[in-house]
């Protein structure tokens, strides 16, 4: 994460846009973490405008939120998934894990640009 970046502490708007509900714990393990599922990139646009999720964040290995948000602009079928975090732990965040293609959206000129970005974008 990036130490510089300031996050948005309204967590009721972050998983209204997020579509997840429920009270929050403080520590670590169940309760403090909730997953969600597949949000567009004009969600994650919010999410990004209104520092919910550091654009310069990375997942494990991942590409930074701010290349999946660059994609998924050009791709607006891509979708993408993750998880946040409580906003009673001190690591507060929103992470990205997943990006999806729906299966009906796979065409054969769709291809090469996933693998081109995906091999560009290792950080491995």
């Amino acid at each position: 994460m990036n130490g510089d970046f300031i996050f948005n502490m309204d967590y009721e708007r972050r998983d209204g846009l997020l579509g997840i509900t429920g009270e929050w714990i403080a520590k670590r393990g169940t309760g403090s973490v909730r997953r969600f599922e597949f949000i567009d990139v004009r969600v994650l646009k919010q999410l990004i405008e209104n520092n919910y999720i550091d654009p310069l964040e990375a997942h494990n290995s991942s590409p930074s939120v701010e290349k999946m948000f660059n994609f998924m602009a050009t791709y607006p079928n891509v979708l993408t998934k993750g998880y946040a975090t409580s906003p009673l732990r001190k690591d507060y965040r929103v992470t990205l894990d997943t990006l999806f293609v729906p299966k009906e959206q796979i065409r054969e000129q769709f291809h090469s640009p996933i693998e081109e970005w995906s091999m560009n974008n290792d950080r491995r």
